[in-house]
């Protein structure tokens, strides 16, 4: 097969049509090379590819390519030009190399149905070469009819997927009304636009959870979700299944609102999926969007960190910091502003860090305790004591505040604000000197906002003597 690039993300997941019985394969004769054959035929079902070098009346090489009896047909090797050779080979334009010719270059783009006169559905059998830039391009319109199809390349940043409005024209029986319209695709496998490809509908992402209402009554939570991840093109077949969903409210008795994760538990048993939900923080009146793990250990955990592939930078300001980066799908950092409303001194929580090394291990570590001062005081960190832990040595504890590199009881610090405990003059600045925002005290007994990558995204109880990396990390909290 031949070498394909990275293309854009609206390449659609196509479904050719039904008339399509056997291989497509290049059809020439006499030409000098197999990849330089500009036709092809359409196969029969028991078929395949063949290319078959000869010579002509100058005893010049030449190649015949087209389809042959798979019964019948037999590979036949040599590397004398001027010996025998044969090839069968069964994918779609497979005998486009044969015989030690050489192959398509690397850096074009697919091969295409290169029309550009109004041809029937599959009656096209010319095809051109794309460049790394272009996609195949497929446009249909109705003829006192009948469905036509012009077809070619097409740049990426001109080549658009539609429907145009309807015209005239009696209905094909075989295709549903769709077929009348005009169409447009544009698609980026070899031979992809033979007429106008149909596209089934598949559902987007479900929206968040509406908010529980302030009062018992509805009581009720909706989301929805829409038929557009691609929407139905081209005569495709509509999503199934409902585009809304509702269930009952998980309020407290009291009909108080939710504040974290740990609300969506209370009150039955419904299996609340991970994911984004809307919640009123305990010291705030705005309602904000938290990421949820709903399955780890009971669920009911509110994510405030996660890193997994290093596609976000963690060395950044104090005001970065504050505010929150990343994205709910991606690597995430909530912010110390919502951090501290949601996991003040209001009540008891419970910190649970999850981690996992490049070796594929994993273990956690889980703190009663938990809780974050206010910005007065840099958002100082909190535990009381180990609860619970898999794969974690006792070294350099979190709640052990005798020892020099542990967070407990530190204000948080960055690159551009320096609230660290060290005073050696080797180290004037934790974060500047380590890289990522962090709760350091003299200096690190874990970094789990360091360069990813790197030993300095650390977290020592858990790699004490390992020589591998850490790969992922997840703190959450919920109340104890």
């Amino acid at each position: 097969m031949m070498f394909k690039g990275n293309w854009i993300e609206f390449v659609l997941q196509l479904t050719l049509l039904d008339h399509v019985s056997g291989l497509t394969c290049l059809y020439c004769s006499n030409v000098i090379a197999p990849r330089l054959c500009k036709r092809v035929m359409e196969c029969g079902a028991d078929e395949v590819c063949e290319a078959q070098r000869s010579f002509n009346e100058f005893g010049e090489t030449t190649y015949n390519l087209g389809c042959s009896q798979r019964s019948i047909c037999q590979n036949v090797t040599s590397s004398n030009q001027y010996s025998p050779c044969r090839k069968c080979c069964d994918t779609d334009i497979c005998n486009h190399v044969a015989c030690g010719e050489q192959d398509y270059p690397s850096d074009i783009g697919p091969v295409c149905y290169n029309c550009q006169s109004h041809t029937p559905l599959g009656r096209c059998h010319d095809i051109e070469f794309c460049g790394k830039e272009q996609v195949c391009q497929s446009t249909g319109r109705n003829v006192f009819g009948d469905v036509l199809y012009t077809s070619q390349c097409a740049f990426i940043h001109t080549c658009h997927v539609n429907n145009e409005p309807s015209i005239i024209g009696k209905r094909d029986p075989a295709r549903s009304s769709e077929v009348n319209r005009h169409c447009r695709v544009c698609c980026s496998s070899d031979l992809c636009n033979n007429g106008c490809i149909s596209v089934d509908g598949m559902w987007g992402d479900w929206s968040a959870w509406s908010n529980c209402p302030q009062t018992c009554d509805p009581a009720a939570i909706t989301r929805s979700r829409s038929c557009n991840n691609p929407p139905p093109n081209n005569g495709g077949n509509p999503c199934q299944g409902a585009s809304d969903e509702s269930i009952p409210c998980q309020i407290a008795p009291n009909c108080s609102l939710i504040h974290d994760c740990s609300d969506l538990r209370r009150g039955n048993s419904y299996d609340w999926p991970s994911g984004v939900y809307h919640v009123f923080p305990n010291n705030s009146e705005s309602e904000v969007a938290v990421l949820c793990d709903m399955k780890t250990d009971g669920g009911g955990w509110t994510i405030f960190q996660h890193r997994f592939d290093g596609s976000i930078a963690f060395n950044r300001s104090y005001d970065d910091y504050v505010d929150g980066f990343g994205s709910f799908a991606g690597e995430y950092w909530m912010g110390l502003n919502l951090l501290y409303n949601m996991a003040s001194a209001y009540q008891n929580y419970t910190l649970r860090v999850d981690l996992s090394l490049s070796d594929g291990s994993s273990g956690y570590d889980v703190y009663s305790g938990f809780w974050i001062r206010s910005p007065a005081y840099k958002y100082m960190f909190n535990v009381k004591q180990r609860i619970d832990s898999i794969n974690m040595t006792d070294k350099y504890l979190l709640s052990d505040t005798r020892d020099f590199r542990s967070m407990n009881g530190c204000n948080f610090s960055t690159y551009d604000q320096d609230n660290d405990n060290s005073d050696r003059d080797s180290i004037n600045n934790c974060a500047e000197l380590f890289g990522g925002g962090w709760w350091y005290n003299d200096c690190m007994f874990a970094d789990l906002n360091g360069p990813y990558d790197t030993y300095y995204f650390y977290y020592s109880s858990f790699q004490d003597g390992s020589s591998y990396k850490l790969e992922t990390s997840k703190m959450m909290f919920r109340p104890t």
